[in-house]
């Protein structure tokens, strides 16, 4: 049993000095150089289905230099996003995006943009399928917090129970005391079974 436990231990440090490197990493950092990035995400293609990184509105590159590649999209071309490629080294490069807008009723949009295009470039850099199911409950948990109504510092948190009135109970006077039992008499405990 002990060896079985101890070959268990080991196995585990084993899978652990195997995955730290990957884990460690960060998500915008990727094991190529530059010019390898900047090729692979110039030659990217954006679907404009419902499931893309814009919703169903197409992503076109409006902007492609050696160290930086630009989008625009969404609602009436309102969303642009830049990928500014960065290195880390002669073999990582670092992406660093950002999405804006002029309109300010493209917020919701512009949420699920950064988002969308985030995981069109990991997966395109990473060669793996697009995430839809991620990017679309992420944009919604996003966007939800985005619509969601501001309330004021001054504005009274609700309470989830209304105030009966009067005073509170621990304020409320007791009446008599409990009788007591006689001293020197055995304390009856009721055993019998409810129900």
């Amino acid at each position: 049993m002990r060896v079985l436990v101890l070959g268990g231990g080991v196995a585990l440090l084993a899978t652990a000095a195997y995955l730290a490197p990957g884990l460690s990493r960060a998500n915008d950092s990727y094991a190529m150089p530059v010019a390898q990035v900047h090729q692979t995400l110039a030659a990217m293609r954006i679907p404009s289905d419902g499931d893309g990184p814009l919703g169903a509105y197409p992503a076109i590159k409006t902007d492609d230099e050696p160290d930086a590649i630009s989008w625009a999209g969404g609602p009436r071309g309102a969303i642009a996003c830049t990928a500014k490629l960065l290195p880390v080294s002669a073999s990582e490069t670092r992406i660093d995006l950002g999405c804006t807008t002029e309109r300010p009723d493209s917020q919701a949009a512009l949420a699920r943009a950064r988002i969308g295009m985030t995981e069109q470039i990991d997966a395109t850099l990473r060669g793996r399928p697009y995430n839809h199911e991620a990017v679309a409950l992420a944009a919604g948990a996003v966007a939800a917090i985005a619509l969601a109504p501001a309330r004021s510092a001054a504005e009274p948190e609700s309470t989830p129970f209304a105030d009966p009135g009067g005073p509170p109970p621990s304020t409320l006077p007791l009446g008599d005391d409990p009788p007591t039992a006689p001293a020197g008499s055995p304390v009856t405990i009721n055993t019998a079974p409810v129900g």
